[in-house]
């Protein structure tokens, strides 16, 4: 005879239905379950996970949800599987709470959504997480929604979430509170612009939705500390408050997309550490510059970038009032202008490389500088991401305390000049060549100079090679090939020169003194000085010829220029790289 016993048993000290023994038994194998693998390059899905769709099978029984929360609610463990069969709204001073070790199973198409007051309350143990899953994995359901404005916040803590569209997204005012929790297989994880909200050491595991949002998106005043997110299918972890963003180190692996995206500045951190990101199939950040050296505040701390099948960093522009150090095992890839301001200074170390999208710059004014020192072998680089289609150059404005330096550097495929110089932005550029750019540079602003260095070929017809200004200097420095004048000074000292196969004159303008200098095949003359201007001291150059510059071979002279006496051998310079 079957006793009222039956169906029964006890466990630790107290009794549990059959099919909770077997929802037990269920978690257990769920709490072991692996990683999802991570395949070469980005992570793959291991398989469902072979506890899932037992945990939801029909024969367990548990408790059908179908109505809204609008008091405070507990679903136990004792009742799962909970099976949610619609839109279940969680409002006003409804509260539901789920005990350690209670699993949700969701058809396609249901979800939870706490607004208007209500909250969300699970908290899980280490032994006995909160589930929520899909009733049929190949079914998603559409995750946690949190809107409004409750009084404390939603927790989440020992949970896992699987299967959703999207696992759980917070907004406005709802703060959720994530802790030690895990999203897999998901189309994206999270979403938290919820203000306050905040996750700690939590994984993410696989994400299947490349396009539209990151496996994870933190926003304003959202705390991201010490997580893993591996195998997004696009881009990792994209950071995009406005401010009050603390981003407190992390790892990121083997993301199909970006790792780390990050549109916050600089102004909009109060906290960061370094996240690592590794093993992605793309770049491994692409971030507003003003986020770099907030993240990244050491040289040494880049090293956390590398490691992934295109180790450069994507640069998207904006406003730098930093320290930022390009370098050599990391290059730039710029696809917006930087500006550079205050006490800002760009300063790429030797061997670095910053590319550049078209139209594309770096403009340094309010005190920003550009102190870029290469060495002769490992010079710093600037170039176009596209050769054809150029980049916009350097720009330096206003009048900082220190001057900007360009000391090997190799700059190139600017569609109009590679520097400019103005105002009282002092710039000294040594051991530099400049190649295939529409000009090489314009210099104007007082006590700049361009020393030892060379330009070649400039392919914009309507500017010289290199403008100097007042009261400014060139030295040492080879010009050939420019598409138009080969130098254009405003009473600027030439101390040694070499320029040649001009397609105008070599040197015009209001010249005062030029001296060392080989003037060589220019098609225009030589020298051309301002008709209007007084004599110019043009003595010991070499014209291309022993008889001076009315030799058969001489370049020329036109204007008032004294010439006498010339070299007849040509001028050696001291150092041309």
């Amino acid at each position: 005879m079957r006793t009222a016993n039956q169906g029964i048993r006890r466990t630790f000290g107290r009794t549990v239905p059959l099919r909770g023994m077997l929802a037990v038994a269920l978690l257990a194998g769920l709490g072991a379950c692996a990683r999802d693998a991570v395949g070469p390059g980005r992570a793959s899905p291991g398989g469902p996970s072979f506890t899932i769709n037992p945990a939801c099978d029909s024969a367990l029984g548990g408790q059908v949800h179908t109505d809204s929360v609008l008091t405070a609610e507990t679903w136990t463990r004792a009742n799962s599987p909970h099976r949610v069969n619609a839109y279940i709204y969680i409002e006003g001073p409804g509260v539901l709470t789920l005990e350690p070790g209670t699993v949700l199973c969701f058809v396609n198409a249901s979800w939870l959504s706490a607004d208007h007051g209500g909250r969300l309350v699970a908290e899980g143990r280490d032994t006995a997480r909160i589930v929520f899953t899909a009733a049929d994995p190949a079914n998603w359901w559409q995750g946690v929604r949190l809107f409004g404005s409750p009084g404390s916040a939603s927790v989440l803590k020992h949970v896992r979430m699987e299967y959703a569209s999207g696992a759980l997204t917070s907004s406005g005012d709802h703060a959720a509170v994530i802790d030690s929790s895990v999203f897999r297989q998901n189309g994206y994880a999270l979403s938290l612009f919820g203000r306050g909200s905040r996750i700690s050491r939590s994984r993410v595991d696989t994400t299947t939705t490349p396009w539209a949002t990151a496996a994870a998106t933190i926003g304003t005043q959202v705390t991201f500390e010490q997580n893993v997110i591996r195998g997004a299918a696009g881009v990792g972890l994209a950071v995009m408050g406005i401010h009050g963003v603390s981003l407190l180190g992390g790892r990121i692996e083997g993301s199909g997309g970006v790792g780390l995206r990050v549109t916050t500045t600089g102004a909009g951190f109060v906290s960061t550490a370094p996240v690592r990101v590794v093993g992605g199939a793309s770049y491994p950040a692409e971030l507003v510059v003003s986020a770099f050296p907030r993240i990244y505040t050491t040289v040494a701390q880049q090293d956390s970038l590398l490691g992934n099948a295109r180790d450069t960093l994507v640069v998207t522009g904006g406003l730098l009032q930093q320290f930022a150090y390009p370098t050599q095992a990391l290059p730039w890839h710029v696809v917006g202008d930087i500006q550079v301001q205050n006490i800002g200074i760009l300063a790429p170390k030797p061997g670095a490389t910053l590319v550049f999208d078209e139209d594309v710059g770096i403009h340094a004014d309010y005190g920003g500088r550009v102190v870029a020192r290469g060495t002769a072998t490992a010079p710093v680089l600037f170039t176009a991401a596209d050769a054809a289609a150029g980049w916009d150059g350097v720009w330096l404005y206003g009048t900082p305390a220190l001057s900007s330096y360009l000391t090997n550097v190799r700059m190139e495929h600017t569609t109009r000049t590679a520097v400019h110089a103005f105002d009282g932005h002092v710039l000294a550029i040594d051991s530099a060549v400049f190649r295939q750019n529409g000009a090489a540079a314009v210099l104007y602003a007082a006590n700049s100079r361009i020393s030892r260095s060379r330009v070649d070929t400039t392919t914009w017809s309507a500017r010289p090679a290199v403008q100097l200004g007042y009261n400014t200097t060139l030295e040492s420095t080879l010009i050939r090939g420019s598409a138009w004048y080969g130098l254009v000074v405003d009473r600027a000292a030439v101390l040694s020169c070499d320029i040649r196969d001009s397609a105008s004159h070599g040197i015009s303008g209001t010249v005062n003194d030029v001296h060392n200098c080989n003037l060589v095949n220019n098609a225009g003359s030589g020298i051309s000085n301002n008709p209007n201007w007084s004599l110019a001291n043009a003595e010991d150059n070499w014209w291309g010829d022993a008889a001076g510059p009315t030799g058969a071979s001489g370049d020329g002279v036109s204007g008032p220029v004294d010439y006498t006496p010339w070299r007849t051998t040509p001028y050696v310079l001291p150092y041309v790289p």
